[in-house]
């Protein structure tokens, strides 16, 4: 993605700042790469969640795939802005705490020490 950084950034000077438009489609593409290829992957978890020793796990247990864990960061930030702060209030009834989008997707949110 560096190379190409590189490439929208010299075009945006030949077309006199008109090629810059092209990084809102560079950053979330990297954003979409980086979920898939930590959520999605053999860890199933991202940086962070890997500090703090949570994973995110279908409800059987399994593993989720690359689509699915972009699809559940999608909705995880449509849901937190349109109904922010009402999403929070469904993790006061809902089984183990779950956020709307996993219940939506049949995911939860587990510790790796368990």
């Amino acid at each position: 993605t560096i190379p190409f950084a590189i490439l929208v950034f010299v075009f945006g000077l030949l077309t006199l700042g008109l090629g810059w438009m092209l990084f809102s489609v560079l950053v979330p593409a990297v954003a979409v790469l980086y979920i898939w290829n930590t959520l999605g992957s053999v860890d199933q978890a991202t940086t962070g969640m890997k500090l703090m020793g949570i994973r995110l796990d279908r409800l059987d247990g399994s593993r989720i795939d690359g689509l699915t864990a972009v699809v559940h960061s999608v909705l995880f930030w449509a849901g937190n802005v349109i109904l922010t702060p009402l999403v929070l209030l469904v993790t006061l009834f809902s089984d183990r705490k779950r956020t709307l989008h996993d219940l939506l997707l049949g995911t939860v949110v587990s510790r790796t020490d368990h």
